[in-house]
């Protein structure tokens, strides 16, 4: 990809960044791309992004000063102006910090959406980022979480009141299930989240497990959990303290890297299975943190996790992170759009 100057940035650009961060790696990693975060180009050196903080305007040079490059992307139906798309960026801008995004949220989404190689680290590892995560939810006070990713995809989506217009971005999704294609070719309609996540991840191996229609073939186990644990709290589930637990996010995620690398397959290991109770649990807890952070001021449907579990019924909380995920756009994602071409990269190191 040739190398550009920030000079080549044009208003509506699709800014996506490369961290040096072992959290962005681990995202890179886990997307299956060069890049971890996302942001819009609204001209003259600025640009609108969702951090920590909320949705923030600021410098192209204060967004990027810790990150190794920005690959610039662009619109390829070039519609003439792209002031749709930054009116609607504005118009979130406005919000304030009504928005906010961490990136140990988008991981976690990347941990139980994807096919992931499994090694010693990797159930530690995704507990951990689930255990954060829903701390971080919690804690969020009036935010609602939106990722760097979907704020960008819904100032391009969002710019016309049209379901498809020259501001569309297709977004790659995974394959369907033989079941979902037979559902397809009988004339039903398959579950859109189905297609945002892998067939083998383990969010789609927590719906089997916790939908009435696995009830019949085998009972889910009951699961109990207490609130996540704020990082270093103690109190961890038994499971969590032998020696992994006790590692740290970055060095966990540093061995769980090195070991992928020493692993010939990228499949789950049978021997090594992450589809556990903790798991579970695990997932349950930042499924419920989700659906209070974003339901803020609203009334919350259905009972905890493991009460409708016993009863063969969906938790509510499930069904809300299955509804999230079918709108759930990465900057991998963004990246892969066909409908954007990209120009070049701004080296910022």
């Amino acid at each position: 990809m040739d190398k550009i100057g920030a000079n080549r940035l044009r208003t509506g650009d699709v800014l996506l960044y490369n961290g040096n961060s072992w959290i962005s790696k681990a995202i890179q990693f886990m997307d299956g791309t060069e890049v971890n975060h996302a942001a819009i180009c609204l001209g003259r050196g600025k640009v609108g992004e969702a951090i920590g903080k909320g949705l923030t305007e600021r410098t192209f040079r204060a967004s990027a000063e810790d990150d190794r490059y920005v690959i610039i992307s662009r619109l390829s139906a070039q519609p003439g102006t792209m002031k749709p798309v930054t009116k609607k960026a504005y118009d979130y801008l406005k919000s304030g910090n009504r928005y906010g995004y961490e990136q140990i949220v988008l991981l976690a989404f990347l941990g139980i959406t994807r096919k992931l190689p499994v090694n010693p680290y990797f159930e530690w590892l995704i507990r951990e980022v689930l255990d954060q995560a829903a701390h971080l939810l919690m804690i969020s006070g009036d935010r609602q979480p939106m990722i760097c990713s979907e704020f960008v995809y819904r100032c391009y989506d969002e710019a016309l009141p049209l379901s498809t217009d020259p501001y569309t971005l297709r977004i790659h999704t995974f394959p369907m299930t033989d079941g979902e294609i037979r559902a397809r070719a009988r004339g039903m309609a398959a579950a859109p989240h189905r297609c945002r996540m892998h067939p083998d991840s383990l969010l789609a191996w927590t719906e089997d497990v916790m939908t009435p229609r696995k009830k019949a073939a085998a009972a889910p186990p009951i699961i109990a959990f207490e609130r996540p644990k704020k990082p270093g709290e103690k109190g961890r589930p038994p499971a969590m303290d032998g020696k992994p637990a006790a590692l740290g996010m970055d060095v966990l995620i540093e061995k769980y890297l090195a070991a992928t690398k020493r692993t010939a397959t990228r499949a789950f290991d049978a021997g090594a299975s992450p589809r556990t109770p903790e798991m579970l649990a695990g997932i349950g807890g930042f499924a419920e943190a989700y659906e209070t952070a974003t339901k803020k001021g609203k009334k919350r449907g259905g009972e905890p996790w493991s009460a409708g579990a016993v009863r063969g019924e969906a938790p509510s909380a499930l069904s809300h992170l299955l509804s999230v995920v079918a709108d759930f756009v990465t900057p991998g994602d963004l990246l892969r759009c066909g409908d954007l071409f990209h120009v070049g990269k701004i080296e910022m190191e």
